[in-house]
């Protein structure tokens, strides 16, 4: 390795308390964060809770501590101890590369000047790390030390793995927000649902959406998403009361969160686990809405829940309540019978259309049925059977015939796309454009069933 390769390399790691001066910075950037608790790898997923860390947490056994990289400004950043310690191993170095001449007159002043300093700093832990949420660092990921704040750029590979849940959660949460901002019709929060948020995420990705073949994406998709962490995003809004935090509908976000959970469960009895609807390292608890995971909160999480749904809906401008104009059923009761001794609700449901009165309980079952049909859908390419030109529909007795294609079987496809298919100007299936035009065409058809599970 060269001289100047060698001296790249970041030195340490070094306490921060012991390494850096007052007057380095109080927020600086950070590279490589790595973490451990208790000497062992830990990440985001495991130190961030919405309430106080329950005693079964290793943070509360130990102290957590991160790692990272940064990059000196100014020598000055450095204490007196910490120039000492920067020059002895920098000196260590030197004669590890040549130990003869051992360059006895290169100084951390001579180093500063041709490369630049980047030393590993350690840090306790302290506070809640934010994430797109810091007053004017909004793109930004915060972690607190004991002395400072560090702008993290960029994660070691061990503690990205452990953070994933975080990342997403918290850029779930900011995309709510966003779309709250974005709705023109200022849509009040007792009208904000899943398919709300739904709605409003498919009309800013239209608008948003660029290229000649944008990728689909169907309702389904986006619900699978929210539903991943849907309990978090209750758990966010139970865990205070303050108006910046209510962002959606509670009572009909606990029926989304509860029909999430025995959707979930009911894709793990497949023979096949799809994983539906699961956060990364999800687990599966049948009928129940645990979100004990989230933190320990005075009076329990079942209080939150109960009281949540013991609220009265807002009246609309025509004097009846929004939850009460439309029919609700009781859609679960091995979940709801939790909170029976409390009180009794019923609940809006957010996956099927408006319940009539020949509403039957066998409806649930049929719910499930269709969602993990249309989740199967979308886990398989579709394509033709050996010698044949002819698609059929797995749900519906629908089929495409590329040979004989129907009055409006192209409707989603480009006018090219279209002619080149019913002027049948192509040789083989796999014809790029062919291919092309037949996914757009089982894209927009699959669409339909999975708008009737939405």
């Amino acid at each position: 390795m060269s001289l100047y390769k060698y001296l790249q390399e970041p030195f340490g790691p070094y306490p921060e308390n012991v390494i850096l001066s007052s007057h380095c910075k109080k927020r600086l950037n950070l590279k490589s964060l790595r973490m451990e608790c208790g000497a062992s790898p830990i990440g985001l997923d495991e130190t961030e809770f919405i309430a106080a860390a329950p005693k079964s947490s290793r943070i509360v056994r130990g102290i957590t501590k991160f790692y990272g990289i940064i990059e000196l400004d100014s020598l000055e950043w450095l204490s007196p101890r910490g120039e000492d310690y920067l020059q002895r191993e920098l000196h260590r170095r030197l004669v590890d590369l040549d130990r003869d001449r051992r360059s006895k007159g290169f100084t951390l002043n001579d180093l500063y000047r041709v490369s630049g300093i980047r030393m590993w700093i350690q840090c306790n832990k302290r506070m809640h790390t934010r994430f797109l949420t810091s007053n004017g660092f909004e793109t930004s990921l915060v972690i607190n030390s004991e002395n400072r704040l560090y702008n993290v750029l960029s994660f070691d590979a061990a503690t990205f793995r452990r953070s994933g849940n975080f990342l997403t959660r918290w850029r779930l949460w900011v995309l709510i927000e966003k779309l709250i901002q974005d709705d023109h019709m200022q849509t009040p929060i007792e009208e904000r649902t899943i398919d709300w948020l739904v709605d409003q995420y498919l009309l800013r990705l239209r608008k948003h959406s660029f290229g000649r073949f944008p990728r689909h994406v169907c309702r389904a998709e986006v619900i699978g998403i929210f539903a991943a962490h849907a309990d978090w995003i209750l758990a966010q809004h139970l865990a205070t009361t303050a108006k910046t935090v209510q962002k959606l509908n509670v009572q009909k976000w606990i029926s989304f969160c509860m029909e999430v959970q025995s959707a979930r469960y009911s894709a793990s009895q497949e023979p096949v686990s799809l994983g539906w609807g699961l956060p990364e390292n999800g687990t599966i608890e049948e009928g129940i809405l645990n979100l004990s995971r989230f933190g320990t909160i005075g009076g329990g999480w079942d209080k939150k829940i109960t009281s949540a749904l013991k609220k009265r809906p807002k009246k609309t401008q025509s004097g009846k309540s929004r939850a009460s104009s439309t029919k609700t059923v009781n859609r679960h009761p091995s979940t709801t019978s939790r909170y029976k001794s409390t009180t009794q609700f019923v609940y809006d449901s957010d996956f099927s259309e408006v319940s009539t009165s020949s509403y039957s309980g066998s409806s649930d079952e049929d719910l499930i049925k269709d969602l993990l049909k249309t989740a199967k859908i979308y886990s398989h390419r579709p394509g033709f059977r050996s010698g044949y030109f002819e698609w059929q529909c797995p749900v519906c007795d629908y089929s495409i015939d590329l040979l004989n294609l129907k009055e409006g079987d192209t409707k989603a496809l480009s006018s090219t796309n279209d002619q080149t298919l019913r002027g049948r100007k192509w040789k083989f299936l796999n014809d790029e454009q062919v291919q092309t035009a037949f996914f757009d065409i089982v894209q927009d058809h699959l669409a339909v069933h999975a708008s009737l599970v939405a």
